[in-house]
């Protein structure tokens, strides 16, 4: 199914978006008590690293096994890709610690785990909830589809060919003042 045009700019939009968010809450985050532009730019250090970790839950891990209920694959190829991120940010962060005007701010190791995970929870959350969406339409559909086909089966069953041979029978009976008329 192909998208339109304006449809794929909404969607880049709303990453662009996400990603707008990502970087002010931890430039802000961990930023507080410091210069809030260094802690920015710390956060757009990390930035590739988020993006991995989140486009391969959303593009791969979840639709291949978390939807599909294959937990134990889906935790074993998050745990990998966290692990490639910690990587990412051991590296950044030595990269940052080498800048002098970035001394301040650099993250160890340990915590850089942490914004990795609430990434991730923020986007399969969102991921999540776009698919319970999607689910809850689709049977909102197929439902009414299905009352649609009941219905087309109740009117060819009133057909008038069958209506009419009814109420003649009825009358027939009503004409001879049969017991049967009132059954």
């Amino acid at each position: 199914m192909r998208k339109s045009l304006p449809d794929i700019l909404k969607r880049v939009g709303i990453h662009i978006l996400f990603w707008l968010i990502v970087v002010l809450y931890f430039g802000w985050g961990f930023g507080y008590k410091v210069n809030f532009g260094i802690s920015l730019l710390n956060a757009a250090f990390y930035l590739p690293g988020f993006m991995l970790l989140v486009y391969s839950l959303l593009y791969y891990l979840i639709p291949k096994f978390l939807i599909k209920r294959n937990y134990l694959q889906f935790f074993a190829g998050y745990l990998l890709v966290l692990c490639i991120c910690a990587a990412y940010a051991y590296i950044t962060d030595l990269k940052v610690k080498a800048i002098d005007d970035l001394k301040a701010i650099s993250l160890m190791t340990g915590r850089a785990f942490l914004p990795f995970i609430h990434v991730s929870g923020s986007a399969i959350s969102i991921k999540l909830l776009d698919y319970w969406y999607k689910q809850k339409q689709k049977t909102a559909e197929v439902q009414q589809e299905k009352l649609l086909t009941e219905l087309e089966l109740i009117k060819s069953q009133i057909h008038p060919h069958f209506l009419f041979n009814t109420l003649n029978n009825l009358y027939s009976y009503t004409l001879e003042q049969s017991d049967k008329a009132p059954e």
